[in-house]
């Protein structure tokens, strides 16, 4: 029995039908057109990289123009006797208070974004809800990658941020006071 035949029979039960999905054909058209499918899956997994790139070079970024504008700051807890290790916890626990508290929030806040806007989505276009409803979902390995990618870029910034904070020079930058 084809899908025609099946159509039939249920118009002649008295239920109206409005769509016939024959699952065989878009199977066939899936197949026949890799390429179209595939596409925007692959744009949004580049579109995923650019942002967790973008964000990883704000760190980066942040990181290094605090560190130079608490220089005199780090310059005089050096000569009030904190050791170079101190300082660089400092400066780590500053770096790690705001990638972890950035990670936790921005989390949280798509997740809720996730569920606040997933009920306007099941909306078809004829103002319908549709079938099967959609379900909030979350792709582990994707985040997991996100949160690789901002790790190492964080301990790239630790290690970074030690190098320049080695290279303060007590007596140049107390000279210098705020003006540099």
């Amino acid at each position: 029995m084809d899908a025609a035949q099946v159509a039939e029979s249920i118009r002649q039960s008295g239920i109206r039908i409005r769509d016939i999905f024959d699952a065989e054909a878009m199977v066939a058209e899936r197949v026949d057109q890799p390429l179209v499918n595939a596409g925007w899956g692959a744009l949004l997994v580049l579109l995923f990289l650019a942002v967790t790139l973008a964000s990883a070079s704000g760190v980066m970024l942040f990181s290094y123009l605090d560190t130079r504008e608490r220089q005199t700051e780090f310059a005089l807890l050096r000569t009030l006797g904190s050791t170079g290790g101190q300082l660089r916890g400092i400066v780590w626990f500053n770096l790690f208070l705001i990638v972890f508290c950035g990670v936790v929030l921005g989390t949280w806040v798509g997740q809720l974004i996730g569920v606040s806007i997933l009920p306007l989505m099941e909306v078809a276009e004829e103002g319908e809800r549709v079938t099967p409803p959609m379900a909030f979902t979350i792709n582990w390995p994707s985040l997991a990658v996100s949160y690789l990618v901002l790790a190492v870029v964080t301990a790239v910034t630790v290690v970074w941020l030690a190098w320049l904070s080695a290279k303060i020079q007590l007596q140049q930058v107390l000279r210098m006071g705020d003006a540099g």
